[in-house]
C-alpha cells in the first residue's frame, strides 16, 4: 500500500470530507483524488505539511505501512487552555508534556526527510 492510500485510510478514519481535509493541509481541490486516480509518490512538502497538520498519525504507519495508524501518544492533547482554577504548577507540568510531544515529532519529521533523502540517493 503506497502513502497516498494511507492518507485515505486516515481520512475516512477521521470522517472528514477529502475536501476539509486537503484545505486544512494547504492542498489544491482535487489533489488527493488525482494522486490516488495516477498511484502517485507524494512529495517531500506534502508529507511534512500533512504530518505536521495530523500530530496523531504514527510515522512509521504513514512512511512504511508498518504498525498502528495512530501513535501511542496521540491521546496527549498539544493544547494549553488556562482556567481560572489553573495553577502555575499545572501549567508548568502541561507545557513540558507538550514539549516532548513536539520534541518527538520533530524526531519524526527529521527520520523521515534522512528516510526520502536515502531513497533519492
Amino acid at each position: 500500500m503506497k502513502i497516498i492510500e494511507r492518507i485515505f485510510e486516515y481520512i475516512k478514519y477521521k470522517g472528514v470530507t477529502i475536501a476539509d481535509f486537503e484545505r486544512k493541509n494547504s492542498l489544491s481541490n482535487g489533489y488527493l483524488r488525482k494522486m490516488k486516480q495516477r498511484n502517485a509518490d507524494i512529495g517531500e512538502t506534502i508529507i511534512v505539511n500533512l504530518l505536521e497538520n495530523c500530530p496523531d498519525i504514527s510515522l512509521r504507519w504513514f512512511v512504511l505501512g508498518e504498525g498502528s495508524m495512530l501513535r501511542a501518544d496521540a491521546a496527549e492533547k498539544p493544547t494549553v487552555e488556562p482556567s481560572a482554577d489553573t495553577d502555575k504548577s499545572k501549567m508548568l507540568d502541561t507545557i513540558a508534556t507538550q514539549t516532548r510531544i513536539i520534541e518527538s515529532q520533530q524526531h519524526q519529521i527529521d527520520f523521515l526527510i534522512h528516510r526520502i533523502a536515502q531513497n533519492e540517493a
